[in-house]
Protein backbone atom coordinates (compact mmCIF):
# COMPACT_ATOMS: atom_id res chain seq x y z
CA UNK A 1 0.00 0.00 0.00
CA UNK A 2 0.81 3.66 -0.27
CA UNK A 3 2.97 5.94 1.96
CA UNK A 4 0.97 8.18 2.76
CA UNK A 5 0.26 9.09 6.79
CA UNK A 6 -2.47 7.72 8.98
CA UNK A 7 -3.62 11.04 9.41
CA UNK A 8 -5.02 11.98 5.94
CA UNK A 9 -8.20 10.43 7.33
CA UNK A 10 -9.65 13.99 8.59
CA UNK A 11 -12.09 12.29 10.65
CA UNK A 12 -10.15 9.84 12.82
CA UNK A 13 -10.04 12.75 15.36
CA UNK A 14 -13.67 11.45 16.20
CA UNK A 15 -14.42 8.83 13.88
CA UNK A 16 -17.02 6.65 15.22
CA UNK A 17 -16.34 6.85 19.34
CA UNK A 18 -19.64 7.92 20.67
CA UNK A 19 -19.52 10.41 23.17
CA UNK A 20 -22.52 9.76 25.12
CA UNK A 21 -22.21 13.00 26.97
CA UNK A 22 -22.05 15.58 24.40
CA UNK A 23 -24.51 16.56 21.25
CA UNK A 24 -22.38 18.07 19.27
CA UNK A 25 -20.85 14.66 18.06
CA UNK A 26 -20.16 14.55 14.13
CA UNK A 27 -17.48 12.35 11.81
CA UNK A 28 -16.47 14.44 8.87
CA UNK A 29 -16.13 12.88 5.67
CA UNK A 30 -12.58 12.82 3.63
CA UNK A 31 -12.10 14.37 0.04
CA UNK A 32 -11.32 10.71 -1.03
CA UNK A 33 -14.23 8.75 0.87
CA UNK A 34 -16.26 11.50 -1.14
CA UNK A 35 -15.18 10.50 -4.65
CA UNK A 36 -15.23 6.50 -4.12
CA UNK A 37 -18.80 6.68 -2.91
CA UNK A 38 -21.87 6.85 -5.18
CA UNK A 39 -24.56 6.26 -3.27
CA UNK A 40 -27.95 8.10 -4.36
CA UNK A 41 -29.65 10.49 -1.37
CA UNK A 42 -33.23 10.56 -0.60
CA UNK A 43 -34.90 12.91 -2.64
CA UNK A 44 -37.37 13.45 0.15
CA UNK A 45 -34.86 13.47 3.40
CA UNK A 46 -35.13 16.21 5.85
CA UNK A 47 -31.92 18.14 5.42
CA UNK A 48 -29.40 20.05 7.87
CA UNK A 49 -26.56 21.90 7.97
CA UNK A 50 -23.75 21.57 10.64
CA UNK A 51 -20.71 22.90 11.05
CA UNK A 52 -20.58 23.08 7.35
CA UNK A 53 -21.62 19.47 7.09
CA UNK A 54 -25.17 18.03 5.74
CA UNK A 55 -27.06 15.87 7.50
CA UNK A 56 -29.89 13.78 7.44
CA UNK A 57 -32.41 12.43 9.83
CA UNK A 58 -34.51 10.51 7.61
CA UNK A 59 -33.13 7.03 7.69
CA UNK A 60 -34.82 5.54 4.87
CA UNK A 61 -32.43 5.16 2.19
CA UNK A 62 -29.75 3.83 4.93
CA UNK A 63 -32.25 0.96 5.82
CA UNK A 64 -32.24 -0.47 2.37
CA UNK A 65 -28.91 -0.65 2.24
CA UNK A 66 -28.10 -1.63 6.26
CA UNK A 67 -27.70 -5.83 5.81
CA UNK A 68 -26.59 -5.86 9.91
CA UNK A 69 -27.67 -8.06 12.10
CA UNK A 70 -28.64 -7.71 15.83
CA UNK A 71 -26.54 -9.88 18.09
CA UNK A 72 -29.16 -12.30 20.07
CA UNK A 73 -29.18 -15.78 21.10
CA UNK A 74 -29.36 -17.83 17.67
CA UNK A 75 -26.41 -15.41 16.65
CA UNK A 76 -22.70 -17.28 16.22
CA UNK A 77 -21.12 -17.59 19.32
CA UNK A 78 -17.77 -15.60 17.98
CA UNK A 79 -19.43 -12.69 18.26
CA UNK A 80 -18.75 -12.91 21.81
CA UNK A 81 -14.87 -11.82 21.27
CA UNK A 82 -16.17 -7.96 20.51
CA UNK A 83 -17.63 -6.34 23.45
CA UNK A 84 -18.52 -3.01 24.31
CA UNK A 85 -16.19 -0.35 25.53
CA UNK A 86 -17.19 2.74 28.11
CA UNK A 87 -14.20 5.15 28.70
CA UNK A 88 -15.74 7.15 31.44
CA UNK A 89 -13.36 10.67 32.30
CA UNK A 90 -12.62 12.38 35.15
CA UNK A 91 -14.57 15.19 34.31
CA UNK A 92 -17.65 12.80 34.65
CA UNK A 93 -17.90 12.46 30.29
CA UNK A 94 -18.32 9.41 29.28
CA UNK A 95 -17.54 7.74 25.27
CA UNK A 96 -18.40 4.51 24.31
CA UNK A 97 -16.44 2.41 21.68
CA UNK A 98 -15.66 -0.98 20.57
CA UNK A 99 -13.32 -4.02 21.26
CA UNK A 100 -12.10 -7.45 20.52
CA UNK A 101 -11.03 -10.16 22.51
CA UNK A 102 -7.64 -11.43 20.34
CA UNK A 103 -5.05 -13.96 20.47
CA UNK A 104 -1.94 -15.32 18.82
CA UNK A 105 -2.36 -19.18 19.96
CA UNK A 106 -4.84 -21.14 18.68
CA UNK A 107 -6.75 -22.46 21.75
CA UNK A 108 -5.42 -19.89 24.03
CA UNK A 109 -7.48 -18.09 26.92
CA UNK A 110 -7.01 -14.37 26.72
CA UNK A 111 -7.25 -10.87 28.94
CA UNK A 112 -6.32 -8.96 25.44
CA UNK A 113 -8.65 -6.40 23.85
CA UNK A 114 -7.82 -4.67 20.54
CA UNK A 115 -9.38 -1.69 20.02
CA UNK A 116 -8.71 1.77 18.19
CA UNK A 117 -6.62 4.62 19.65
CA UNK A 118 -9.15 7.71 18.82
CA UNK A 119 -11.16 6.11 21.69
CA UNK A 120 -8.97 7.30 24.21
CA UNK A 121 -7.08 10.27 23.20
CA UNK A 122 -6.94 13.35 20.16
CA UNK A 123 -5.27 11.66 16.95
CA UNK A 124 -4.63 15.20 16.16
CA UNK A 125 -3.19 16.40 19.24
CA UNK A 126 -1.28 13.05 20.11
CA UNK A 127 -3.08 14.19 23.67
CA UNK A 128 -4.08 10.77 25.45
CA UNK A 129 -8.31 11.74 27.48
CA UNK A 130 -8.01 12.26 30.98
CA UNK A 131 -9.54 8.67 31.76
CA UNK A 132 -10.53 7.57 35.13
CA UNK A 133 -11.83 4.09 34.27
CA UNK A 134 -12.70 2.04 30.90
CA UNK A 135 -14.91 -1.38 31.23
CA UNK A 136 -15.44 -3.53 28.33
CA UNK A 137 -18.72 -5.59 28.42
CA UNK A 138 -20.65 -8.72 26.25
CA UNK A 139 -23.20 -10.87 27.32
CA UNK A 140 -22.15 -14.41 25.62
CA UNK A 141 -24.80 -16.72 23.44
CA UNK A 142 -25.63 -18.86 26.68
CA UNK A 143 -26.09 -15.52 28.75
CA UNK A 144 -23.16 -14.91 30.85
CA UNK A 145 -22.79 -11.17 31.20
CA UNK A 146 -19.06 -10.55 31.63
CA UNK A 147 -17.45 -6.77 32.47
CA UNK A 148 -13.77 -6.09 32.63
CA UNK A 149 -12.10 -3.09 33.71
CA UNK A 150 -9.50 -2.24 31.19
CA UNK A 151 -6.33 -0.76 31.55
CA UNK A 152 -4.33 0.62 28.72
CA UNK A 153 -1.12 -1.41 27.51
CA UNK A 154 -0.04 0.73 24.34
CA UNK A 155 -1.73 3.23 22.32
CA UNK A 156 -0.66 5.35 19.15
CA UNK A 157 -2.64 8.30 18.43
CA UNK A 158 -0.82 8.83 15.17
CA UNK A 159 -1.68 5.65 14.37
CA UNK A 160 -5.04 5.30 15.85
CA UNK A 161 -3.93 2.65 17.45
CA UNK A 162 -4.72 0.87 21.06
CA UNK A 163 -4.04 -2.74 23.20
CA UNK A 164 -5.52 -3.01 26.57
CA UNK A 165 -5.99 -5.49 28.80
CA UNK A 166 -7.75 -6.76 31.75
CA UNK A 167 -6.78 -8.68 35.46
CA UNK A 168 -7.27 -12.58 34.80
CA UNK A 169 -7.80 -14.78 31.45
CA UNK A 170 -11.55 -15.17 29.89
CA UNK A 171 -11.39 -19.16 29.31
CA UNK A 172 -11.23 -20.29 26.19
CA UNK A 173 -14.28 -22.29 26.81
CA UNK A 174 -16.33 -19.09 27.50
CA UNK A 175 -15.23 -16.99 24.85
CA UNK A 176 -12.98 -17.72 21.86
CA UNK A 177 -10.19 -14.82 20.96
CA UNK A 178 -10.46 -13.35 17.55
CA UNK A 179 -7.30 -15.04 15.98
CA UNK A 180 -4.22 -12.73 15.06
CA UNK A 181 -1.32 -14.68 13.09
CA UNK A 182 1.80 -13.66 12.65
CA UNK A 183 2.68 -15.40 10.24
CA UNK A 184 0.69 -14.27 7.19
CA UNK A 185 -1.10 -10.85 6.54
CA UNK A 186 -4.49 -11.24 5.69
CA UNK A 187 -6.36 -8.93 3.04
CA UNK A 188 -9.46 -8.63 3.09
CA UNK A 189 -9.94 -8.15 -0.53
CA UNK A 190 -7.64 -11.17 -1.28
CA UNK A 191 -10.00 -13.48 1.14
CA UNK A 192 -12.63 -12.31 -1.20
CA UNK A 193 -11.31 -12.50 -4.36
CA UNK A 194 -9.27 -16.27 -3.66
CA UNK A 195 -10.88 -17.82 -1.01
CA UNK A 196 -14.85 -18.53 -2.51
CA UNK A 197 -15.31 -20.19 0.98
CA UNK A 198 -14.55 -16.42 2.82
CA UNK A 199 -16.88 -15.59 4.89
CA UNK A 200 -16.16 -11.19 6.29
CA UNK A 201 -17.62 -10.15 8.73
CA UNK A 202 -18.26 -6.34 10.80
CA UNK A 203 -19.26 -6.70 14.10
CA UNK A 204 -19.06 -3.20 16.82
CA UNK A 205 -21.41 -1.57 19.17
CA UNK A 206 -23.21 1.44 17.05
CA UNK A 207 -24.96 3.62 19.27
CA UNK A 208 -27.67 5.30 17.70
CA UNK A 209 -31.53 3.20 18.57
CA UNK A 210 -31.57 1.93 15.16
CA UNK A 211 -30.58 -1.83 15.60
CA UNK A 212 -27.72 -0.41 17.94
CA UNK A 213 -29.99 0.32 20.81
CA UNK A 214 -27.54 2.97 21.86
CA UNK A 215 -24.59 0.57 21.96
CA UNK A 216 -26.03 -2.04 24.27
CA UNK A 217 -26.47 -4.61 21.41
CA UNK A 218 -24.11 -5.65 19.12
CA UNK A 219 -24.74 -5.47 15.75
CA UNK A 220 -22.61 -7.03 12.62
CA UNK A 221 -22.56 -7.50 8.78
CA UNK A 222 -21.57 -11.15 7.66
CA UNK A 223 -22.85 -10.74 3.77
CA UNK A 224 -19.51 -8.68 2.95
CA UNK A 225 -19.01 -9.26 -0.86
CA UNK A 226 -15.79 -8.80 -3.06
CA UNK A 227 -17.91 -5.70 -4.41
CA UNK A 228 -18.04 -3.99 -1.07
CA UNK A 229 -13.96 -4.09 -0.31
CA UNK A 230 -12.57 -0.70 -1.22
CA UNK A 231 -8.64 -1.24 -1.14
CA UNK A 232 -7.35 2.60 -0.24
CA UNK A 233 -3.69 3.00 -2.01
CA UNK A 234 -3.52 6.54 -0.76
CA UNK A 235 -3.86 5.41 2.86
CA UNK A 236 -1.36 3.51 5.10
CA UNK A 237 -2.52 0.24 5.57
CA UNK A 238 -6.24 1.33 5.56
CA UNK A 239 -8.93 0.15 3.24
CA UNK A 240 -12.53 0.36 3.47
CA UNK A 241 -15.64 -1.77 3.28
CA UNK A 242 -19.06 -0.97 2.62
CA UNK A 243 -21.22 -1.63 5.38
CA UNK A 244 -23.34 0.04 7.75
CA UNK A 245 -21.68 1.55 10.93
CA UNK A 246 -22.77 4.38 13.87
CA UNK A 247 -20.80 6.18 16.09
CA UNK A 248 -19.86 3.77 18.66
CA UNK A 249 -18.77 0.75 16.03
CA UNK A 250 -15.41 2.18 16.37
CA UNK A 251 -12.74 -0.17 17.33
CA UNK A 252 -14.75 -3.00 16.10
CA UNK A 253 -13.65 -5.87 14.11
CA UNK A 254 -13.29 -6.99 11.01
CA UNK A 255 -13.63 -10.87 10.95
CA UNK A 256 -12.57 -13.67 8.37
CA UNK A 257 -13.78 -17.08 8.27
CA UNK A 258 -11.74 -19.34 5.41
CA UNK A 259 -9.39 -22.03 5.36
CA UNK A 260 -5.85 -20.55 5.13
CA UNK A 261 -3.95 -23.71 6.11
CA UNK A 262 -2.06 -24.13 2.59
CA UNK A 263 -0.69 -20.46 3.66
CA UNK A 264 0.55 -21.84 6.99
CA UNK A 265 -2.19 -20.63 9.28
CA UNK A 266 -3.49 -23.23 11.98
CA UNK A 267 -6.81 -23.10 13.11
CA UNK A 268 -7.69 -26.24 14.69
CA UNK A 269 -10.62 -24.78 16.55
CA UNK A 270 -12.18 -22.78 14.15
CA UNK A 271 -11.77 -19.52 15.69
CA UNK A 272 -12.31 -16.28 13.30
CA UNK A 273 -9.31 -14.89 11.92
CA UNK A 274 -8.86 -10.81 13.29
CA UNK A 275 -8.58 -8.83 9.92
CA UNK A 276 -8.70 -5.18 11.16
CA UNK A 277 -10.21 -2.59 13.15
CA UNK A 278 -13.04 -0.57 12.66
CA UNK A 279 -11.85 3.20 12.32
CA UNK A 280 -14.04 5.60 10.83
CA UNK A 281 -17.05 6.73 8.58
CA UNK A 282 -16.04 7.88 5.18
CA UNK A 283 -19.16 8.98 3.34
CA UNK A 284 -20.71 11.12 0.55
CA UNK A 285 -22.01 14.77 0.91
CA UNK A 286 -24.84 13.49 3.85
CA UNK A 287 -24.29 12.07 6.71
CA UNK A 288 -27.24 10.42 8.36
CA UNK A 289 -27.69 10.91 12.20
CA UNK A 290 -29.70 9.33 14.84
CA UNK A 291 -29.96 9.67 18.36
CA UNK A 292 -26.59 12.56 17.85
CA UNK A 293 -24.71 9.50 16.58
CA UNK A 294 -23.54 9.68 12.78
CA UNK A 295 -23.48 7.30 9.61
CA UNK A 296 -22.86 7.57 6.39
CA UNK A 297 -24.58 8.54 3.03
CA UNK A 298 -26.29 5.16 2.43
CA UNK A 299 -24.50 3.73 5.44
CA UNK A 300 -21.60 2.06 2.99
CA UNK A 301 -18.01 3.08 3.96
CA UNK A 302 -16.46 2.42 6.50
CA UNK A 303 -12.12 2.31 7.26
CA UNK A 304 -10.91 0.03 9.15
CA UNK A 305 -6.68 -0.43 9.57
CA UNK A 306 -4.99 -4.16 8.91
CA UNK A 307 -3.95 -6.03 11.57
CA UNK A 308 -0.33 -5.82 11.00
CA UNK A 309 0.33 -3.22 13.20
CA UNK A 310 -0.70 -5.38 15.73
CA UNK A 311 2.05 -5.80 18.43
CA UNK A 312 2.40 -9.47 18.25
CA UNK A 313 4.96 -9.40 21.20
CA UNK A 314 2.60 -7.53 23.32
CA UNK A 315 -0.37 -9.55 22.90
CA UNK A 316 1.62 -13.10 23.64
CA UNK A 317 3.37 -11.37 26.73
CA UNK A 318 0.15 -10.22 27.87
CA UNK A 319 -1.39 -13.71 27.40
CA UNK A 320 1.16 -15.91 28.91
Amino acid sequence: MGNSQLKIIALAVLSVCSNVAKANDTVQPTEQAAENANVPVASDARFYEENGLTYSSDLTELKKVDRRKKKSKSSPAYLDAVGHIIVYHNDGQKNTCSGTLISTIPGQSSRTIQSAGHCFGDTETNKKSDIKKITWNVTTKSGQKISKTLRIEYLNLRADDAILSFEGKIPFSTIQPALVDAEVVLEVGDMLLYNNDANIVVAGHSANDYKGDRGLTLTYDDSIQLRNYHYRPDLFLIDSLETVVFSGASGGAVLVNTDLSEEGVQNPYGQMLYAGTILSLAGHHVLYRESNVSSTTGGKYMNFRSYEMIDIELVNRLNQ
